[in-house]
């Protein structure tokens, strides 16, 4: 028996950002944030349900802040069918994927011109969506626009995607460790504001965060999110101005999922293992205060250390700490709503600037 589907609008006039909810490698569905909804209409409902659906979503989450503009939308096609990578075009953030990352052969199939109002996609009674488009198409003929629902069958190449976007960046991690791992990545360069999502550690000798998600803001006005970014449901619990180095490592998590009965009469317990990373931003100033209201974290303090010399301690020195510096830099992520692989390499790209 055929599913019935559903085609739903995603009203891009007046929002601040979208929230496209992954589970496996698809979409299911898209949220919508204003200044009068800023939080995912979801946000609320999952986290005081805790279904196991909302456990295993990923939300990917795609910021569009004052003066910023979608410039074009194209679904990235790859053999590997049955999952969603679609890439934004932005006037001041530059390109963004969000989806999984493959290496290998595909094609960019346009389905925006600039400035659409509309996103437009389906929804099946079981299943994921299939069908992605934008509205309005203005044609180059004179024909009468219709409202008429199209996806255009050719590469971007309008004037404002001239060029193609940007090949698959997820490198060795292509075939990563996580399973159905979604990638994203943003350079650190001209970063005016770092906000963490997560939970600070328990331990209290440590200063350190658990992060689940970042979001950056630069100097052009951009604004980018790596990570598992749950807006309404994971709290902001640092935010850092003007940062000039990051630190970060891996931090297990053990949690308990069930209990079996075992052989003998006793019980047995299942336990879920999830790398995430803790993280340290230095070199700039907490919160709102004055860009000159320095504080040490980690047992570094900004103002009295080069910014060249790489050697500074951390609490818990017996740790193994990553340290870069933000400029000239790119942070990666592959990451499930479980887990997650952080990386930063050299080489920035050349926007935002």
């Amino acid at each position: 028996m055929p599913q019935a589907t559903q085609f739903l609008t995603v009203d891009l006039r007046g929002a601040t950002g979208l929230t496209f909810h992954f589970d496996h490698g698809k979409v299911y569905e898209i949220s919508t944030h204003t200044r009068a909804a800023p939080y995912a209409k979801r946000a609320a409902v999952q986290q005081q349900s805790g279904r196991r659906v909302a456990e295993r979503t990923v939300w990917v989450h795609l910021p569009i802040t004052k003066g910023e503009e979608i410039l074009g939308v194209a679904l990235r096609m790859t053999r590997a069918a049955n999952h969603n990578e679609l890439s934004f075009r932005m006037k001041l953030a530059g390109d963004i994927s969000l989806g999984p990352d493959y290496s290998g052969n595909y094609e960019d199939v346009s389905i925006s011109q600039p400035n659409p109002e509309l996103l437009i996609y389906n929804t099946l009674s079981v299943g994921p969506a299939t069908l992605f488009g934008t509205y309005p198409w203005h044609s180059s003929t004179s024909e009468p626009e219709t409202n008429e629902f199209r996806i255009d069958d050719s590469n971007i190449n309008s004037s404002s995607c001239s060029k193609p976007f940007p090949p698959p960046e997820g490198g060795s991690f292509s075939a990563s460790p996580i399973h159905h791992a979604i990638f994203s990545s943003a350079p650190l360069d001209n970063v005016t504001r770092l906000q963490v999502l997560g939970e600070t550690e328990s331990e209290p000798s440590s200063s350190g965060i658990i992060c689940h998600a970042i979001l950056l803001d630069y100097a052009n006005g951009a604004r980018r999110a790596l990570g598992n970014c749950r807006l309404g449901v994971d709290s902001v619990v640092r935010t850092y101005l003007h940062p000039a180095r990051i630190c970060y490592r891996a931090f297990t998590q053990t949690t308990a999922t069930a209990t079996t009965v075992a052989r003998g009469g006793g019980t047995a317990g299942l336990h879920r293992v999830a790398v995430r990373w803790v993280i340290q931003v230095e070199g700039g100033s907490e919160g709102a205060g004055s860009a000159h209201e320095h504080r040490s974290y980690g047992g570094w303090d900004a103002e009295d250390e080069d910014e060249d010399d790489e050697q500074h301690d951390h609490q818990g020195g017996d740790d193994k700490w990553v340290c870069s510096n933000m400029q000239g830099n790119t942070m990666k992520m592959w990451f499930s709503a479980e887990q997650s692989i952080m990386s930063i390499v050299p080489g920035a790209s050349p926007q935002p600037v």
